[in-house]
């Protein structure tokens, strides 16, 4: 087995229907079916039909050769909210064979820098940032919603292939400095295949977006695979909560692609929102960062619509686990409620999923907990420029996540439950304690996402567990009555033995925790050493 082949098999095309975007977005040319509604707030700003926006994409390319005569894997730097405008330019660069670095519009001038020193780009297309590097701001870039929809008289050859770089995603970056996963169009070509198998995706699904098109889970789910398939996308500016219930009635919305702060915030929605006034709504889709079960049990019961968590990575292209949606209400219920935290879902076709003893590197027996690991179609080229990380995370023919995980069979498939990063586990006295196992079994008894526990250097035990609060009004519990709970349900080796009350949780833009970010609240406990008798506050 090789970590780029899947039942031993490397070559995936036979499995493709296009095998270039170039290919894809001219056979769109005479779809007159509807394609994209765009929203700002509450507001329909435009929409397109398939054909509208092939024209323009194809538009858009026109001009961008001629203007900067871009050739095939040139790096381009995108910088852009969501937008119909983004999905135009991002279409263009696609069918001319340039590499798209997706960047989020608000990121310091610190990190832009530092991505136009590694990846050096040809161009820079964004919306508010001022470099040495020729730019494309929005205001001075011809209007793209006014471009011609008839076709350039001068036409551009496809001149990529499958294994032509598409797309350089930054790591997410909750430990260090971020690294760039390489993919390819068939990288992501095949990942869609595997979504719209896996979710029955077919022309009549609607599809909702309100995550950011510069992570590569709305890039790819909402944006590559309702385009591969010819369904129909619902974008948001942003996630907008006054109108989102009646966007999804409007639009006749039958997946909504959502993160767990998103979830939070619903379940705090003191409307009264009836499932049965939401009939095309099939499900919502989570992934990015884990959700606990105590939001899920909360939204689930409330609105009586499924979750169906997902897990991926930027290595991966998106989705390596998803649950199906085919599920029974029983079989849905034991596999995300019977376990102390809900299931990512099982492995995809096109990708293996396993768990990996982190000191053996043998594969887990059932219930043991190890590393994900993951081989297949889907997996990235390697990290850019970067042989040694690259190396690393494909020891052993498989590529390394660095998250934790235990699997389980239930009903004939193999279930993964995700504990946490590997890089989140406090190593005190040489055990190992999982973070995000904490504050699952904490919330529990406090249900709050106001809350984190953390490990930090302490001199007497190697690392020591603390708890970071975040200030909230709504937050009323006090340090003895956490304490007090902390001992109820966790032996002392485990228990988080400080207090540390902060302005915010530090996130990444997808809502995964930087608990390293944190580690500096608790440096004064560094030499403190703590007994059975003597917990902090």
């Amino acid at each position: 087995m090789t970590i780029s082949s899947y039942n031993n098999i490397d070559n995936f095309s036979p499995y493709l229907e296009f095998k270039s975007f170039y290919d894809l977005i001219n056979t769109l040319k005479n779809n007159s079916a509807p394609y994209l509604s765009y929203y700002k707030k509450n507001s329909l700003f435009t929409k397109l039909t398939f054909s509208q926006y092939a024209h323009k994409v194809i538009s858009c390319a026109q001009k961008l050769k001629n203007s900067y005569n871009l050739s095939i894997e040139e790096k381009v730097i995108v910088s852009y909210s969501n937008s119909h405008e983004t999905l135009i330019i991002k279409g263009a660069l696609l069918y001319l064979g340039a590499t798209i670095i997706p960047v989020n519009p608000l990121e310091n001038s610190d990190t832009l820098n530092y991505l136009i020193k590694k990846y050096n780009p040809k161009l820079i297309i964004h919306e508010n940032c001022e470099t040495e590097i020729f730019t494309i701001p929005l205001t001075n870039f011809s209007k793209i919603e006014s471009l011609s929809e008839t076709e350039p008289s001068i036409k551009l050859n496809n001149c990529t292939t499958l294994n032509s770089i598409a797309a350089i995603f930054s790591t997410s970056g909750t430990t260090g400095t971020s690294k760039g996963s390489v993919l390819t169009i068939g990288n992501l070509f095949i990942n869609t295949v595997m979504t719209i198998k896996e979710h029955s995706i077919e022309s009549s699904n609607v599809h909702m977006c309100v995550l950011p098109l510069f992570h590569v889970n709305a890039f790819s789910f909402s944006f590559i695979t309702t385009l591969y398939s010819q369904s129909r996308l619902v974008l948001s500016e942003t996630f907008f909560q006054p109108a989102f219930w009646s966007i999804i009635n409007s639009e006749k919305v039958s997946i909504v692609s959502i993160v767990p702060s998103i979830v939070y915030l619903l379940t705090k929605d003191p409307r009264k929102i009836k499932h049965e006034n939401y009939p095309s709504l099939k499900y919502f889709v989570s992934a990015a960062a884990p959700l606990s079960t105590e939001m899920l049990n909360e939204f689930y019961h409330r609105y009586q619509f499924r979750i169906n968590q997902a897990y991926g990575l930027s290595e991966t292209v998106n989705f390596s686990l998803t649950v199906p949606a085919i599920l029974s209400k029983n079989e849905y219920e034991t596999i995300m409620f019977s376990e102390s935290l809900p299931s990512a879902g099982r492995e995809l076709w096109g990708n293996h999923v396993e768990i990996m003893n982190l000191t053996t590197n043998k594969i887990c027996e059932e219930n043991e907990l190890g590393e994900i690991v993951i081989a297949g179609w889907n997996v990235m080229q390697g990290y850019y420029q970067d042989k040694e990380a690259t190396l690393k995370a494909f020891e052993a023919n498989w590529f390394h996540t660095g998250d934790l995980a235990y699997a389980k069979t239930v009903n004939g498939s193999k279930y993964f439950y995700i504990t946490g990063r590997i890089k989140e586990i406090a190593k005190r006295n040489g055990e190992l304690i999982p973070l995000r196992g904490l504050d699952d079994e904490l919330r529990k008894k406090i249900p709050s996402e106001n809350f984190c526990c953390v490990g930090f250097d302490n001199q007497h035990t190697g690392e020591e567990v603390g708890l970071f609060i975040e200030e909230n009004p709504d937050f009323i519990y006090s340090d003895e009555d956490i304490l007090t709970t902390l001992k109820s349900i966790f032996p002392f080796f485990k228990r988080p033995k400080v207090i540390v009350r902060g302005q915010q949780i530090p996130r990444t833009p997808t809502g995964k925790i930087k608990r390293n970010d944190l580690k500096k609240e608790f440096s004064s406990f560094k030499t403190h050493y703590f007994n059975n008798q003597s917990d902090s506050k």
